[in-house]
């Protein structure tokens, strides 16, 4: 366990550090193109720009994906170690841009969590609960592989987490789809022009609790192999 302890403490150190370098990026983009207010609809940006900017989210990905994969051992552990990287660096992003520019004011407030490969709208709260719900499954994730014997999620589990996760990309991304489809406009158009009004907070927990369904099935499933390898010893 001091191994896993010792990554974990740079994972954490890692992710917070990438936090600030997120969150300065944003502070920048602000004072230069939203001075005033981070109200939505945003402002047309310069082309230039916007392509900096899903360069720089997909270079943000690419970063959490490779510190996974230096850090596990095996694919299951990649991916815990990505997932926990991910949740402290989202939550930390946060931590920042309110500690500096005092936003978001209510963690109920909107926000546009990512831009690829169409805008993702959504409450603030709403990413931080993934970010949560995320650490608990690479919690069970490394703790099933520290353990003497193999065990990965099932194929049950695994479609029960797409479909959970399936459901929170839909409560982010439908409104805009379906307003650039009505209006007739391109993405890059609407989003010069769409506000969110209301959150499907119904769906969102629709989708929070299939992938906590699969995690506690997962678990379940750890806690009878525990069972199971301690009757083998005795």
């Amino acid at each position: 366990m001091p191994k896993l302890s010792r990554k974990l403490q740079f994972i954490v150190l890692y992710s917070i550090s990438m936090a600030m370098l997120e969150a300065a990026v944003v502070i920048y983009l602000r004072m230069i193109f939203f001075p005033s207010h981070f109200d939505l609809p945003q402002i047309k940006v310069p082309p230039l720009v916007m392509s900096a900017e899903l360069s720089r989210e997909l270079a943000t990905i690419l970063m959490l994906i490779c510190i996974g994969y230096f850090t596990g051992h095996n694919k299951a552990t990649r991916f815990a170690w990505f997932m926990i990287a991910f949740a402290i660096w989202d939550i930390f992003y946060y931590v920042f841009l309110y500690a500096f520019l005092h936003w978001p004011s209510s963690i109920l407030g909107w926000d546009i969590l990512f831009l690829i490969p169409v805008p993702w709208y959504g409450p603030v709260l709403t990413p931080i609960l993934v970010s949560l719900t995320m650490t608990g499954f690479a919690a069970s994730i490394l703790y099933a592989q520290s353990r003497t014997y193999v065990l990965k999620t099932n194929l049950k589990e695994r479609l029960t987490m797409l479909a959970g996760c399936a459901v929170i990309l839909f409560t982010y991304t439908s409104d805009f789809i379906l307003y650039a489809y009505k209006m007739d406009i391109s993405v890059v158009f609407a989003f010069t022009l769409f506000t969110p009004e209301t959150y499907n907070w119904t769906l969102f927990f629709v989708g929070i609790g299939l992938i906590l369904t699969a995690i506690l099935s997962f678990l379940r499933r750890i806690k009878r192999a525990d069972a199971e390898a301690v009757g083998t010893v005795f």
